[in-house]
């Protein structure tokens, strides 16, 4: 679901005031694609002198379905670097296609990456039932195989692999 959220700007002419910008969008829907398409995407209006800029917050673009995510990072400070890889670490614990979605810098260059996905171009990493069972399969006949005692192991499979049964695996 596409998710906005209020910030507080100062545009040039010395004005501040409060915007509602993305912090997340759902780029299968054909509304939300054309924002990005017209460049819209996070553009403010300053209500003082009416002038327009790119607000600088990371958003995540997101096709749950097709099962990829894009990072759109209009800039590239080290405080939106820290907040991106903060974000990346807290989804990297799901084996999914939002652990480490590919970042765009433009508008040119988010269009491409969601083309690319879109057409089948770039690998989803989309992660499925199967996907899971076969995981959950290999874990265990690995952990078998380097089991040393006779005690039985529970591993919980499905979202991610405990630090037990990746110690074992090493």
């Amino acid at each position: 679901m596409s998710k906005r959220t209020t910030q507080q700007f100062a545009h040039a002419c010395g004005a501040e005031f409060e915007a509602s910008v993305y912090e997340k969008i759902w780029v299968e829907n054909k509304e939300n694609i054309a924002i990005i398409e017209s460049g819209q995407l996070n553009v403010v209006q300053c209500p003082n002198c009416e002038g327009t800029f790119l607000a600088p917050m990371p958003v995540l673009c997101t096709n749950v379905d097709a099962g990829y995510a894009v990072w759109y990072l209009p800039q590239r400070s080290d405080e939106v670097l820290d907040y991106v890889k903060s974000y990346n670490r807290q989804l990297a614990r799901v084996a999914s296609f939002y652990a480490n979605p590919p970042e765009a810098g433009t508008f040119e260059e988010l269009l491409l990456i969601i083309r690319e996905f879109e057409q089948g171009i770039r690998d989803t990493g989309k992660i499925d039932a199967t996907d899971l069972l076969n995981q959950s399969r290999v874990l265990s006949e690995t952990i078998s195989a380097k089991k040393k005692s006779g005690c039985a192991l529970l591993v919980s499979v499905g979202i991610g692999v405990s630090a037990t049964a990746m110690s074992l695996l090493a």
